[in-house]
């Protein structure tokens, strides 16, 4: 039993742009390396108008706040009035309008000095204009006075008394300002516009309905009036607003405070702009309003900014809102240079832009800045639910707890109560703290027990706490589904309502069906529903599910669908590689790899990803290059990812670079295995190319030699002499050039004497001098099992070739080893799986398992039911693949090469298909012979050998040079063969299957499902010499199949090749096991004229017709196939030397297997021949054999 692992996702970029009626949270981020995914879930609340748990991702963009946001109701028009008085008055105004409102104040407010100012009209002027700027600039209070001021200087004037209504209005006081500014619109002059701007907006905060059609209004036509209309009209008549917005755009598309408006209404919808942020397909053109969105309201912050001073009272929002918009369109970058030019500006700004700051830093991976700003802001409690959230994503979820604790004894709205109690319920599960996770549920049970978000977070504490039982092994495959638990069954059942869902419930219920492998259910649930042109969380979900459930049609569908920004983004590269892995068509991840490793290249992972395509691809050449090249020290990774790194350093050759890596390592990890294991590979050097040098020797003492001596004391001690200062201090007995006992020691040899250079005099002397690789190498031998018991690594076997049962030890490994192969192939034969399984329980590749079976453990390998039926299909399944080719799996391919019927097999069918999986197979089997044989670099040979135990003895058997070499020459032209001879072939099917297919491709031993893929893909008919590979296929996809015999038979029907290369062909499929073959009378017949000639032995003729009487065949057929070809030995002349020794191996064979039915089948044999010298030569063979 074990616990299921599992984490949820705290990468949050958490928006808050405040409104005047509503402030919500962005939580939401899909995390996933698209080679190693993430389980993540998301849950974030707030009660609704329904009572439920309304989630708000996004906030809408934020309005500005009423009579505000435009720079100027009124601008003076006195034509005629050349008053000096009144031009200075508007020459102060116009620097207002030009963005000094700073300037225009001033001088303005010295103008109340001057006499001329101090009452009347031109009092009530200057009032007027100043309060207008003031307004401009967010000084609402100053403003109102002013205004006021300048009523009490000409109260008689309509525009003075437009002027209070105004004032009214800023102060809140909207029932007067209405009423003020109606009358006010009766009246003629220039007031007018001014007036009904304060109508609107003060019916628009009242939420009062006016009836425009009694007020004059035909003739204001200002895009102010325009602009003061659609804010009445968004607050009392919101379904009308959009056809109103854009009739007011097309009759003003220059004015700014209109196209603001625009702006802002492609913003307004939240639960659009989630869906989109997360990645939601749109309706055409809207990416585009988005970007023209982002636009307008970057260059209206840009203009705020400029202006002296700007609206402060509005800054904030702008700043929010074109942050938001530049966001949506994917511009962070821009949007996170935009905000820090606001606050460098206005540094007071920061508890305002805060949030919106701190998620910018989020999207660009600078989490810890992020929470550096945010978590000094107490006061704004959901500030600090997003700094729990980091720190819990961070590592910190005690600390992440504590803080939402802490909110949680202050006093929160309910909205924001439920998001900090979900928070802390999901750091529970994440940190495996039942009871902070079981309170956190409870109490959101009682805050809404009906919320369908809830389903998502109990489903994520059920895979959490929930113990599952372990996985089926490969022979109980197909896969059932376990038994499922209540909280996924309501899961799963939550499903049906997903029509109703907004996005982010949607995606929050993909991301738990991805963590608990539905991977298909993920997808469908995304597919269609997410946008292929931009990089989002809904994309990587999706991607994810189709990698981790191998769903290579679907994957092949969406990335070939990518907008071609996102082809060409690290997200692409990274999704088109696995792809292409997925589908086996390596080549194509080759570039893509290659950029990966361009953008980090100094990550091994990264590296490591681009060097296993250039091996798949058989480009080793290409990745010695690409290793001489880089610097060690630079590179980054895992303990275990450089110790992997050691090993391609000696795949390539790199001996001493890979043991000084190694040797580093193993000193700054002493205390974790995978750095010894480094060590050792890097000692050991297996794999290492011919010619690779490769020297550990050391006879005299010198830098990086470790020696022991013998001090006069009689003890001994060990020195290092260590020249890298970075390594000194991090080994006991580590000694500089320049100590006492190095400068004595240098240049001498084992047994060689020095004087000790320390206070108790005399000589010492030099017990052994090796390299101090060598020397770490043999502390790993001894105390490795003893260091790390439950690693995997070495295991020390007790040897004595003196002492009787010295051997003892090893023999009962190798038995042991050898008991389990027997085992497991007793277990092939009786099951009904393909033979790759079993290679992969034995460790060995399919070819070698098919080969070894009947050799090594007696059981044929089953490769056809032998049924006319099955034969038929075979026969037709050939014929059509004229048309459409045929692909080979491994086993196949090695059968064809060693038949050498690669050629008459192209003529036939046209290229050979295969699978990457299958030259992989090749390319393994060339690395492994050669790693697997000992180069002598003084004779330039390589040798080979076996250990094994048979009949309780120690058996070793080696293989010659000659042997060895001409076994690697053959490897290496079959996969020189596969590479330019035949067609590689995608493993991807036209339709992804059932789950529990993928579920078992996906599995460490499911490679074989890659042929059957690809033949489903390309319509190719499948050859395998594998019964129940070619029986998977039909069931699955019913693809078509055949194995290598009945292509033999297809070859010679249609004479591309001769009966005797049938013959041959058949010895030898007989030869390494295969039993259940089917064989005619022409080709036993053909087989004796062999014999007689001298091109087949004996031996050989008797294995050919052992086809017949197998146990299980069709009797009826064999004893046909037996009398005819009987009959024609005894009526060809030419056979007469061979036909009764033939006749006897016939009836031998027939015979073996019928045992109380042996007498019968002779009978009726005889019966059928009806002639009578065979029957006389019959009737004498049963006596020889005691058959009456």
């Amino acid at each position: 039993m074990q616990r299921a692992s599992m984490k949820l996702g705290f990468h949050s970029i958490t928006w808050l742009f405040r409104s005047a009626r509503s402030k919500s949270t962005q939580t939401a981020q899909v995390d996933g390396s698209h080679n190693a995914v993430y389980q993540n879930t998301y849950n974030i609340f707030a009660p609704g108008s329904d009572g439920g748990l309304k989630r708000e991702l996004l906030s809408a963009a934020e309005p500005s706040p009423p009579s505000l946001g435009h720079r100027a109701y009124v601008h003076e028009k006195l034509d005629g009035d050349d008053r000096e008085e009144i031009k200075r008055i508007l020459e102060y105004r116009q620097l207002a309008n030009e963005g000094n409102s700073a300037t225009a104040l001033s001088l303005l407010e010295k103008l109340k000095a001057d006499a001329r100012y101090a009452e009347g009209y031109f009092a009530f002027r200057l009032f007027f204009n100043i309060g207008m700027v003031q307004q401009n600039i967010g000084e609402s209070e100053n403003a109102s006075a002013s205004l006021k001021a300048a009523y009490a200087h000409y109260p008689e004037n309509c525009k003075a008394q437009t002027g209070l209504a105004f004032a009214e209005l800023l102060d809140g006081e909207y029932e007067p300002a209405l009423a003020r500014a109606s009358s006010l619109l009766e009246a003629d002059g220039d007031h007018r516009d001014l007036a009904a701007c304060v109508l609107f907006h003060a019916a628009a905060g009242l939420r009062k309905e006016i009836n425009i059609a009694d007020l004059r209004l035909e003739d204001l036509k200002s895009p102010n009036v325009a602009a003061a209309h659609l804010e009445y009209i968004r607050e009392l008549h919101p379904d009308k607003y959009v056809d109103a917005l854009k009739a007011a755009v097309a009759e003003f598309p220059s004015d700014d405070a209109i196209a603001r408006m625009w702006a802002l209404s492609i913003l307004d919808d939240m639960k659009r702009n989630q869906a989109f942020l997360l990645g939601a397909k749109m309706s055409d053109g809207f990416e585009g309003d988005v970007a023209k969105s982002a636009r307008i309201l970057r260059e209206d912050l840009e203009k705020s900014l400029d202006e002296r001073p700007p609206n402060k009272l509005l800054l904030p929002s702008r700043a929010n809102n074109a942050a938001l918009a530049l966001r949506l369109s994917g511009r962070v970058s821009d949007a996170a240079r935009l905000v820090d030019k606001t606050l460098e500006q206005f540094p007071e700004l920061t508890p305002d832009l805060a949030e919106i700051r701190a998620v910018l830093l989020l999207q660009e991976e600078k989490d810890d800045e992020a929470l550096e700003l945010i978590r000094p802001l107490t006061e704004a409690p959901e500030l600090q639910l997003m700094a729990s959230e980091l720190e819990a994503k961070l590592g910190d979820e005690s600390g992440a707890l504590s803080r939402i604790d802490a909110l949680l004894h202050s006093e929160l709205p309910d909205g924001l109560l439920a998001r900090v109690i979900s928070t802390k319920a999901r750091i529970g599960i994440n940190i495996q703290d039942q009871k902070s996770a079981d309170d956190a549920l409870e109490e959101l049970v009682a805050l809404a027990p009906d919320a369908p978000e809830l389903v998502l977070l109990r489903s994520a504490y059920d895979r959490a706490f929930i113990i599952r039982t372990k996985k089926a092994e490969f022979e109980q495959l197909p896969v059932e589904e376990g038994v499922q638990s209540s909280e996924e069954k309501k899961l799963l059942a939550s499903l049906s309502e997903a029509g109703g869902w907004d996005f982010f419930t949607l995606l929050q219920a993909a991301n738990e069906l991805l963590a608990r492998g539905y991977y298909r259910k993920c997808t469908e649930l995304l597919r269609g529903r997410v946008s292929l042109s931009k990089e989002s969380a809904a994309l990587t979900t999706l991607c994810d599910a189709c990698l981790r459930g191998h769903l290579g049609s679907l994957a092949k569908e969406i990335n070939d669908g990518l907008a071609r920004e996102v082809k060409n983004s690290v997200f692409g590269w990274k999704f088109g590689a696995n792809v292409a892995h997925l589908s086996g068509d390596v080549a194509k991840a080759v570039p893509l790899t290659r950029k990966l490793f361009e953008q980090n290249h100094r990550s091994i992972r990264a590296l490591e990803w681009y060097v296993q395509v250039l091996l798949r691809t058989n480009d080793r050449k290409r990745v010695q290059r690409l290793i001489r090249e880089l610097d060690d020290r630079l590179l980054s990774g895992t303990v275990h990812d450089r110790r992997r790194y050691v090993d391609l350093l000696v795949f390539c050759g790199e001996i001493e670079r890979a043991r000084s890596y190694a040797y580093r390592l193993f000193c700054e990890n002493q205390n974790d295995h995978q750095a010894w294991l480094a060590l050792s590979s890097s000692v050991l050097a297996f794999g290492r190319p011919p010619g690779a040098i490769d020297s550990l020797e050391v006879t005299s003492i010198q830098e990086s030699s470790t020696f022991e001596v013998l001090k006069p004391d009689g003890d001994k001690q060990c020195f290092t002499i260590e020249a890298d200062k970075g390594l000194f201090p991090l080994r006991e007995g580590n000694i500089s050039l320049d100590h006492p006992v190095a400068l004595e020691a240098l240049g001498k040899s084992q047994g060689d004497e020095f004087p000790w250079p320390f206070k108790m005099g005399g000589q010492a002397i030099i017990v052994g001098v090796k390299h101090k690789t060598l020397a770490a190498f043999q502390l790993v031998l001894t105390r490795f099992e003893e260091r790390f018991p439950e690693a995997s690594g070495f295991k020390s076997v007790s040897v004595n070739f003196e002492a009787d049962g010295g051997l003892d030890e090893m023999k009962a490994m190798l038995k042991q080893r050898a008991d389990y192969a027997q085992g497991k192939a007793k277990e092939y034969h009786d099951g009904s799986y393909p033979i790759y399984i079993l290679g992969y329980h034995l460790g060995i590749d399919p070819i070698d398992a098919l080969l070894a079976l009947k050799a090594e453990c007696g059981f044929s390998p089953k490769v056809s039911s032998c049924s006319r039926a099955d034969q038929d299909r075979a026969s037709a399944a050939l014929i059509q693949a004229r048309k459409f080719g045929i692909i080979a799996d491994a086993s196949a391919c090695y059968l064809i090469r060693r038949l050498e019927l690669e050629k008459t097999i192209e003529e036939e069918f046209g290229p050979i298909g295969v699978t990457q999986t299958t030259i992989d197979i090749f390319a393994r089997r060339l690395r492994e012979a050669e790693s697997s044989s000992i180069s002598d670099e003084g004779a330039g040979t390589r040798k080979a050998g076996v250990i094994a135990v048979r009949d309780g003895q120690i058996v070793f058997s080696e293989r010659t040079k000659e042997e060895v070499e001409r076994k690697i020459e053959l490897l290496r032209s079959d996969l020189d063969w596969l590479k330019s001879g035949c067609e590689l072939v995608p493993a991807v099917a036209k339709t992804d299957p059932d789950d529990t297919v993928v579920r078992f491709r996906r599995e460490e031993g499911g490679g074989f499902f890659d042929d059957i893929f690809a033949a489903d893909g390309s319509c190719r008919v499948l050859i395998s010499d594998d019964f129940y590979l070619r029986q998977w296929a039909e069931n699955i996809f019913q693809a078509r199949g055949a194995w290598i015999q009945a292509l033999l038979f297809h070859l010679e029907e249609t004479g591309k090749v001769s009966v005797q290369t049938v013959v041959k062909g058949t010895i030898q499929l007989c030869h390494i096991g295969e039993e259940a073959l089917s064989t005619n009378s022409d080709r036993i017949v053909t087989a004796a004229r062999m014999l007689s000639s001298g091109e087949l032995s004996e031996a050989d003729f008797i294995i050919l017709c052992s086809l017949l009487g197998q146990s299980g065949a069709d009797l009826r057929s064999h004893i046909e196939v037996t009398v005819s070809a009987i009959r024609q030995l005894w009526e060809t002349r030419s056979l007469t030397p061979v036909r009764e020794k033939a006749t006897g191996i016939i009836l031998r064979s027939l015979t073996r297997f019928q045992g109380g039915d042996t007498q019968v089948v002779l009978d009726t044999v005889q019966t059928l021949l009806r002639d009578e010298r065979i029957s006389v030569y019959i009737a004498s063979w049963r006596v020889g054999h005691f058959i009456s």
